[in-house]
């Protein structure tokens, strides 16, 4: 690898047609351990290139990761659940990958959203049953900013809300300070 990518902390490839292939070379390459910041946004690294990404042996030191508009679906985000080298991940942007509440209820329930404290799933249908999956998930003790803007809640969301507050300290989301829901139709 070129010298002058060694002791890299910060790298966006945002809107780089490198698909599976390239983000699999990129997973693969020993000088992005040193990255905190990773940004694959319209990337298009289909399911393999975020399996390749989950497996990556030299991305434990990756603080924020950004993976949004890759249309990855539920498949693409469950290959991502699988990661077990991103334990210090506290900030990850999945937006506009056409996520559902099924792959939704998949995710947050992997280890991989247990330190993290940002999480950004705007413009996905997550749909009516994702508030309810989020305030009852028990793997999101440090998450302050949850970004749920235009994910097709519906009015439920608001009922769900209300009695998540009531009961907060005793469930998830405990730590939740910045809540966006707009454009939501609730």
């Amino acid at each position: 690898s070129s010298p002058f990518l060694q002791g890299l902390t910060e790298l966006s490839l945002w809107s780089n047609p490198l698909e599976s292939q390239g983000v699999q070379t990129l997973a693969s390459s020993p000088w992005i351990q040193t990255l905190h910041t990773l940004s694959l946004d319209h990337t298009f690294p289909g399911e393999s290139g975020v399996h390749a990404l989950a497996q990556s042996q030299y991305l434990s030191s990756l603080k924020s990761l950004s993976l949004g508009t890759n249309w990855l679906g539920d498949r693409g985000i469950s290959r991502l659940a699988k990661a077990q080298s991103f334990g210090a991940l506290d900030g990850l942007k999945l937006n506009d990958n056409n996520l559902t509440s099924k792959g939704l209820e998949i995710f947050i329930h992997s280890p991989i959203v247990h330190h993290v404290k940002q999480l950004e799933l705007h413009t996905n249908p997550l749909g009516k049953d994702a508030v309810s999956l989020l305030v009852h998930a028990q793997n999101t003790p440090k998450l302050h900013t949850l970004n749920l803007w235009r994910c097709k809640l519906g009015a439920r969301c608001f009922g769900e809300l209300k009695h998540h507050t009531t009961l907060r300290d005793k469930h998830a989301l405990a730590a939740l300070k910045k809540l966006y829901i707009g454009a939501n139709h609730i």
